[in-house]
């Protein structure tokens, strides 16, 4: 009998809930996921670099996590090729080839 009641209690506060509630509590939930963008330092910097050119070298599973508007992506696969000109990382996972732009990446990892 208790368990019914407090069911009758969710479904009456959701049902009050206007459209506009709604889409304010999207906002809310947005503005919590936002990751800031991390500061990275020169040795951070020059790392990812020596990282991304050692695992082109050897072919190796290789971790990339990048940061865009506001959220973090993983990637795992071997890198095939780092375009200097276009500042591109080409990616190629079990299922498809990433591009990964350098200036969005903020950490690299080999995986043995």
């Amino acid at each position: 009998m208790y368990d019914q009641n407090r069911d009758r209690g969710k479904i009456k506060w959701t049902a009050m809930m206007l459209p506009e509630h709604i889409s304010l509590l999207r906002e809310w939930q947005k503005e919590d996921d936002y990751v800031k963008q991390p500061d990275l330092t020169d040795f951070d910097l020059q790392d990812i670099q020596e990282q991304l050119e050692s695992a082109m070298m050897r072919k190796c599973m290789t971790q990339i996590r990048s940061w865009k508007e506001g959220k973090v992506t993983g990637y795992l696969g071997t890198v095939e090729e780092i375009d200097v000109h276009k500042q591109l990382i080409v990616l190629q996972d079990p299922f498809e080839i990433e591009r990964i732009l350098a200036t969005d990446i903020i950490a690299v990892q080999h995986v043995d």
